[in-house]
């Protein structure tokens, strides 16, 4: 006869599923990395027998996801002062990115990768624009990693259906590497083409994988294509890669060449009119918000209450480390700064909202809800565990202001991080 699975009891003051409410003195079993039974302690200890770990005055909670991420620009902190405009940013960008060498940037994306699995973060999306080794060794060391890469097609520059042919193969070689169905980002409607959309989306292996989209960012972008005028109408004027989508708010243009489809990650949109949050609905799609980002740029309210009255699902990411106010730590991609820092902005919003946007709902907006996201049966281990011993009554807010970094992180049921009590 075979041998009985192995099978890890986990015990804590507090379970948090993130889809039930929490588990004061709960259990967790689980076998094979996947999540075989959680409750009650004593419903756990009853049923199930295996290797215990008390994790003690804790609260055990999912692994967070980071919905959005540019992992390498991570060493680019610090080097920007909030800008005078959107576009001036993005040109001293590409300034940087010019001088910076390929070891320069896989050493910033590995520190990042690092720095986000150290937070807590256990799922990462990540948009790659350079050529990053994603060796199977390295990721079997922290988070997972959802793979989207960015193209930019800027109007007026040589095109050719090769190039489809070639990103089909660079994103099958990161499935193999990361375990997961990677994707592609067609960077914005100002950096792509109507043309590029039309053969992605006709693409037989393209056109079914996750694709995001940078999308009505800022006000700059927004008189770019409602009025032909401001800071990034004239930068593409002068040289000569004006985008030829036609008139219309960011949203429209994508939605006129049927570029917008069910499951799209919607990244930022921060300028939206009614209009465009009806399509936004109808189309299905969810956005990912990036709160450090946003203060950055100053750009106009972000349009939560609007968003989630329309039924449109809003996760949160940290974007990159280029783009945080140097009081908003900018020398950490955790996510519990950006849940802070959304707080400010919506304080009327609860914590336990604010700790759902980085689990549950936002394994919705990447498709991954079926696997990751809350503790529940049937679902991969992926968990991380704080040190709690406080009121009952203040678990949401004492896990959103925590002072410590994990002291467990844990994914497919095996431990990534672990500090010495």
């Amino acid at each position: 006869m075979p041998p009985p699975p192995d099978i890890q009891i986990i015990r804590s003051r507090c379970l948090l599923p993130v889809s039930a409410p929490p588990i004061f003195d709960g259990g967790m079993a689980i076998e094979s990395g996947l999540i075989r039974d959680i409750g009650p302690w004593d419903h756990i200890h009853r049923l199930h027998t295996g290797n215990t770990l008390d994790m003690g005055e804790s609260v055990v909670m999912p692994g967070l996801i980071n919905a959005h991420c540019h992992l390498e620009y991570t060493q680019m902190a610090g080097q920007f002062a909030p800008p005078n405009s959107f576009t001036q940013w993005i040109r001293q960008m590409i300034d940087l990115k010019k001088s910076w060498t390929q070891a320069d940037f896989q050493h910033s994306w590995e520190t990042g990768y690092h720095q986000a699995t150290a937070s807590g973060t256990t799922t990462i999306a990540d948009n790659l624009s350079q050529p990053i080794d994603l060796s199977s060794e390295q990721l079997q060391q922290g988070a997972r990693l959802l793979a989207l890469f960015e193209w930019i097609q800027l109007e007026g520059l040589p095109w050719n259906e090769e190039k489809l042919e070639a990103m089909d193969h660079l994103i099958r070689q990161a499935d193999q590497a990361t375990g997961l169905q990677s994707g592609l980002s067609p960077h914005a409607p100002y950096t792509t083409t109507p043309e590029l959309w039309h053969y992605i989306l006709n693409h037989i292996n393209l056109a079914k994988r996750p694709i995001s989209v940078h999308l009505a960012e800022s006000q700059e972008e927004m008189d770019l294509f409602q009025k032909q005028s401001g800071p990034m109408h004239d930068w593409f004027d002068t040289i000569k890669h004006l985008p030829n989508w036609g008139p219309g708010t960011p949203v429209q243009v994508l939605e006129s060449k049927q570029a917008l489809s069910e499951g799209m990650i919607v990244i930022h949109a921060n300028c939206l009119d009614e209009g465009d949050l009806q399509t936004l609905a109808k189309r299905k799609v969810g956005i990912v918000h990036c709160p450090r980002s946003h203060a950055f740029f100053h750009h106009p309210p972000f349009q939560l209450e609007q968003c989630l009255a329309h039924g449109i699902p809003v996760a949160l990411g940290t974007d990159s480390l280029a783009s945080v106010r140097p009081d908003q730590a900018p020398e950490s991609l955790s996510l519990f700064h950006e849940m802070r820092c959304f707080q400010q902005s919506y304080p009327t919003i609860s914590p336990e909202k604010a700790i759902n946007m980085v689990t549950l709902t936002a394994a919705k907006v990447l498709g991954l809800d079926h696997a990751i996201g809350s503790l529940a049966q049937g679902k991969q281990a992926d968990w991380i565990s704080l040190p709690w011993n406080g009121p009952e009554k203040e678990l949401f807010d004492a896990i959103i202001h925590t002072p410590s970094a994990p002291e467990k992180v844990v994914i497919r049921g095996k431990t990534v991080l672990e500090k010495q009590r």
